[in-house]
């Protein structure tokens, strides 16, 4: 994703998010994938996310995501802020169709590049919220055929 991207319209994105310690993986913390499409000059996003932990405690967290992103400058650099929220089915019932509820919250600072960044996100899980701070992000090559079905489908829900 160049700066021209930014300015030319939709584009998919796919994030792995884990937390590392010293460049290597926390074992046995929660990881993320987020599947994005951006829209540029609405300055929105929008797509899935998956927050999972294959460990004791196991995490199992699926959300419909929507948020913004904006150019964050200072004197010596320019990054791309990422705000949003994610909603998933609850076990509340209402005739009979599960409702939708806040389960995550993002805050990330990508590379002008969208292609890394450092990530903030809450999940909740179980009724309880969890976070986890100093994520990182990068890039997750992918089917972009298959990430877009899947994007459009959220999107309708």
């Amino acid at each position: 994703m160049s700066e021209n991207n930014v300015n030319t319209g939709l584009f998919p994105v796919n994030y792995f998010i884990q937390p590392k310690v010293a460049g290597q993986p926390l074992l046995g913390a929660p990881v993320m994938n987020l599947r994005l499409l951006v829209n540029a000059p609405e300055k929105t996003i929008s797509g899935v996310s998956h927050v999972f932990q294959a460990t004791s405690k196991p995490v199992n967290v699926v959300s419909n995501v929507h948020g913004t992103w904006s150019f964050m400058a200072t004197m010596s650099s320019t990054h791309i802020l990422l705000v949003a929220e994610g909603q998933g089915p609850s076990s509340i019932l209402v005739h009979g169709v599960p409702q939708m509820v806040e389960n995550l919250r993002i805050r990330a600072s990508l590379e002008q590049d969208w292609q890394s960044g450092i990530c903030n996100y809450d999940y909740l899980y179980k009724g309880e919220w969890h976070q986890v701070e100093g994520a990182q992000m990068s890039i997750e090559d992918f089917d972009q055929n298959a990430v877009l079905d899947q994007l459009q489908t959220a999107l309708q829900v």
